[in-house]
């Protein structure tokens, strides 16, 4: 429920956390202090594998997965070979290839959704 009432306020009500050293605008405290951390105090994750420093350790972990350990989303339809390296891009190929279009592979669907890969 508290999450709702944060998305609502910031999304619907236009609720916004203003950081102290710039003009930042956050939608979350969280985002908030991310901000802060990253920008303004230069916290940064490194990768052990290259020199990449990534601002939040999400990204640090999508990096990883994508570059290091060959990550990827392959279409599930019939001889469709397409590989993408994030979820929103495969979905963006499936509607712009499959779906509502005369193209013989057939369109995805929710029952059968895209598999991440490891190369």
């Amino acid at each position: 429920k508290s999450s709702l009432i944060r998305h609502h306020q910031s999304i619907h009500k236009g609720k916004r956390y203003q950081c102290n050293i710039c003009n930042h605008q956050a939608t979350t405290t969280g985002h908030l202090t991310l901000h802060q951390q990253s920008i303004h105090e230069g916290k940064k994750y490194k990768c052990g594998e290259c020199e990449y420093q990534a601002t939040t350790k999400g990204n640090l972990n999508t990096h990883q997965q994508l570059i290091h350990e060959g990550k990827r989303y392959q279409c599930n339809r019939s001889k469709c070979e397409y590989q993408a390296t994030h979820k929103s891009y495969l979905i963006k190929h499936q509607q712009s290839r499959h779906l509502n279009s005369s193209n013989p592979i057939a369109a995805c669907t929710p029952s059968n959704p895209p598999t991440p890969l490891l190369a």
